[in-house]
């Protein structure tokens, strides 16, 4: 006997919600990051969002009683985890907002499921099903139709004469591109 009664997990739908609220709230992110990233530069944006973020998240998890035994345990992956993952992630992401819109880096940046699903596959041995291949296919497909038909707008500042806008510099003596001046 088949079953083909169609039923919804309550653990798997609270999963999938967590999920789109997250993506809501990065949506969000991106949205106050394109401001800060054109006044700022994306260096200095990422490394206050992650100590602020992190002093908060350490705040929280040590308040519900977090148990921290295992970051000690595997610290070193978790420094090279939070430095390529976060750390060097989040400010080419940032750089790339000074060169197209929210709109387009959100996108473009949505292609992190492609290449997590190419990394399961290959290094984690997880297999692939032809939907999820299709969808790949799909967005990797979409990403190349955005970028090879956008036409881009004006923009709306134009990056300050004395330093590049993709600019690693963190001199804090100099005043950040958009403020003060003439």
């Amino acid at each position: 006997v088949t079953d083909l009664g169609v039923g919804v997990d309550p653990a798997h739908l609270r999963g999938n919600l967590l999920i789109v609220a997250g993506a809501m709230l990065w949506a969000l992110d991106n949205t106050v990051s394109a401001g800060l990233v054109r006044r700022n530069r994306p260096l200095a944006v990422a490394a206050w969002k992650n100590v602020v973020g992190a002093s908060i998240v350490l705040a929280v998890a040590a308040a519900m009683g977090a148990d921290f035994g295992a970051v000690t345990a595997h610290f070193s992956s978790f420094v090279l985890a939070g430095a390529v993952g976060i750390g060097v992630s989040l400010t080419l992401f940032y750089i790339s907002l000074r060169h197209i819109d929210a709109y387009r880096t959100s996108a473009i940046f949505g292609m992190q499921a492609v290449f997590g699903a190419a990394g399961a596959f290959f290094f984690l041995g997880e297999r692939v099903s032809a939907v999820q291949a299709a969808g790949a296919a799909l967005m990797v497909a979409a990403v190349l139709t955005m970028a090879l038909l956008h036409r881009p707008a004006a923009p709306k500042e134009a990056p300050p004469q004395d330093r590049s806008p993709d600019s690693f510099d963190t001199d804090d003596t100099a005043e950040p591109p958009g403020v003060g001046g003439a």
